[in-house]
């Protein structure tokens, strides 16, 4: 590639755009889960089918995962595992040991800024409360961050800003799987226990999350026994209770979710035919519409969510 200096001129630049670095694709990821280890790839600007991205080492039972711009990280894939495993964002394939995370359990949360990444609660003879992170840009084993307001996995996680994470709803109080619709935070950047956001419309489990830097969202999952089509949504900076915001095109649990500035999107086979992935505006409000055909999908996570914003 040419390397050009100077000052240049709007209509210089446009005739010399080949000599410009491109930015990163605007890309979602979303983990089939359920004992398969399969990774799927989304172009979030243009509708189209999935792509395969790669694949994790340790069969999963329900993965975790968070992403920056180069790298993708998944973690908390088993009860019986620890381990961490990442990929560049811009190639995909086989993953990399990364480390360890401190416990072995599944069904964890994440979230993360574009330097920190932090899982939280999950699954090992009951539902956990303790946090922990990682810094994304290196290697090594998780550190201790702090607590969860109550133990918590098959929660809704991937919603942050560049300064706050967001976990909701899930399964809590250790062993009885009470359903919850407690919506809590931290402040990524620090360390320390999770604080009271408000609540969610309803309480329910096994769903997605995704934002931007301004709007969380929360979608489908389990109520009671039964599945949800119900969105909700919450404005990150501020606490207080989620809104409604509109309907999925179908109802149940096991989605990914992932987010770009503009778009959220949800990935599951309970949409069905081609159109695993959905999607909605995020600062709209209203149904979601087809975007593409993807994997049953129990975890997403993007390069250009919320926390990277």
């Amino acid at each position: 590639m040419p390397i050009y200096q100077g000052v240049w001129s709007l209509t210089t630049q446009m005739q010399n755009a080949s000599g410009w670095p491109s930015p990163p694709p605007d890309a979602g990821f979303f983990f089939e889960g359920s004992g398969q280890t399969n990774i799927d790839q989304i172009n979030m600007i243009s509708a189209s089918a999935a792509t395969d991205f790669g694949n994790l080492t340790v069969t999963p039972q329900l993965p975790a995962a968070l992403s920056n711009t180069t790298r993708l990280v998944a973690g908390g894939l088993r009860d019986d595992n620890n381990s961490i495993e990442y990929w560049s964002t811009s190639s995909g394939g086989s993953s990399t040991d990364f480390g360890d995370l401190l416990t072995t359990r599944y069904g964890r949360l994440t979230v993360n800024n574009p330097t920190r990444g932090v899982f939280a609660g999950g699954y090992n003879g009951g539902a956990k409360a303790d946090i922990e992170y990682i810094t994304i840009a290196s290697t090594g084993n998780g550190t201790d961050f702090g607590d969860l307001t109550r133990d918590l996995y098959k929660g809704f996680g991937t919603i942050c800003s560049p300064t706050r994470g967001v976990f909701s709803d899930g399964y809590t109080n250790g062993t009885s799987f009470n359903q919850s619709n407690v919506i809590e935070y931290i402040t990524i950047a620090s360390t320390g226990n999770s604080t009271d956001f408000g609540d969610d419309t309803v309480s329910r489990d096994y769903g997605a999350g995704a934002s931007n830097s301004t709007r969380g969202l929360i979608a489908g999952g389990t109520v009671g026994s039964s599945g949800s089509d119900i969105i909700t949504y919450i404005t990150i900076a501020s606490t207080g209770n989620a809104t409604d915001f509109g309907d999925l095109s179908a109802s149940g649990p096991r989605l990914g979710g992932t987010a770009n500035l503009t778009k959220a999107f949800f990935c599951s086979t309970i949409f069905g035919g081609s159109g695993f992935v959905k999607y909605v505006t995020i600062s709209s409000t209203g149904n979601s519409a087809d975007w593409g055909a993807g994997l049953s999908s129990e975890y997403g996570t993007s390069i250009s969510h919320g926390g990277l914003q």
